[in-house]
């Protein structure tokens, strides 16, 4: 669509005769004509079309072309000439040539065109001040460009912030669940600790682990055992772990953790339409199981 609205302004622009012509001295146009390749004159030309000299039969109105102009060429094929092409439609025909407008594709090949044409006029106004505008339109593109990536970037970095911190939050959990648990089957053989510690004592533990985790209050501990087939829970949350299979020597005991996972960056959410502009709150469970010697 951005095409077709800059061959519109072209066409407009040139069909107005808008942008002042100079004299084409010094210029050559190639274009295929069915037989070798031969140089036609340019009687005036500017940023937006050119008269083209030919003695050959004009194309009908309406006819693209692709059109290389050279600077000071011998041929189409010289290596010392410069040379840009562009693609043009026959918008007239006389008995001396045919009247030319040119169809750019994007800003960067209008400028592109612009800066062939300061090289074969450099002290024409005309092209000077064309240029200064297609170095706006390119700096207005940029500028549109940027608005439209920014909120994508902007929200990828957010997202990357979050899960940063969920999978802070994900290990600081697992580890506090396998230190409780740790504790827990280790309290008789510690010293200053002659028995099992309770189930406060293993929350307690496990509370100093997350310490540094946001939302630390949402924290819910639950220690549960199971001594040949004699289950025993500090809650009713989660199932006891299995039996062991050496009971009743060794005692299946777990620590279940509980964590409410909080965006470290919310933006905007539609909880009930199930709409986050980035991660929603979620809840990360984290359980270890170890054998205690009974």
């Amino acid at each position: 669509m951005a095409s077709r609205f800059f061959r519109w302004l072209t066409a407009v622009n040139s069909d107005r005769r808008i942008a002042p012509r100079v004299p084409g001295e010094g210029l050559a146009a190639f274009y295929w004509e069915g037989d070798a390749p031969r140089g036609h004159g340019i009687r005036d030309i500017s940023t937006r079309g050119a008269f083209l000299e030919t003695d050959s039969l004009a194309w009908p109105q309406g006819t693209s072309m692709i059109l290389t102009l050279q600077i000071d060429a011998k041929g189409p094929g010289d290596p010392a000439a410069v040379a840009v092409a562009v693609e043009a439609e026959v918008v007239r025909t006389t008995p001396q040539g045919m009247g030319l407008k040119f169809l750019f594709a994007d800003v960067e090949e209008w400028r592109s065109f612009l800066e062939f044409l300061s090289q074969w006029n450099p002290n024409s106004v005309a092209f000077g001040a064309h240029r200064g505008q297609a170095g706006s339109d390119r700096q207005g593109q940029s500028l549109v460009e940027f608005c439209l990536i920014f909120p994508v970037l902007f929200l990828l970095v957010v997202n990357v912030v979050n899960f940063g911190t969920f999978m802070y939050a994900w290990i600081t959990v697992s580890n506090a669940a396998r230190a409780g648990a740790q504790y827990w089957i280790t309290g008789e053989a510690t010293v200053y600790t002659p028995s099992t510690p309770t189930a406060a004592q293993v929350t307690a533990v496990i509370t100093n682990e997350v310490a540094s985790l946001p939302n630390k209050s949402s924290v819910a501990v639950e220690v549960c055992t199971n001594n040949n087939g004699t289950t025993s829970c500090s809650a009713a949350t989660y199932a006891a772990p299995a039996a062991d299979p050496e009971a009743p020597h060794f005692v299946s005991a777990s620590v279940d953790v509980k964590y409410t996972y909080l965006p470290m960056i919310a933006l905007w959410s539609f909880p009930s339409l199930h709409v986050f502009a980035t991660m929603p709150p979620t809840t990360i469970h984290r359980r270890a199981v170890m054998r205690v010697m009974n």
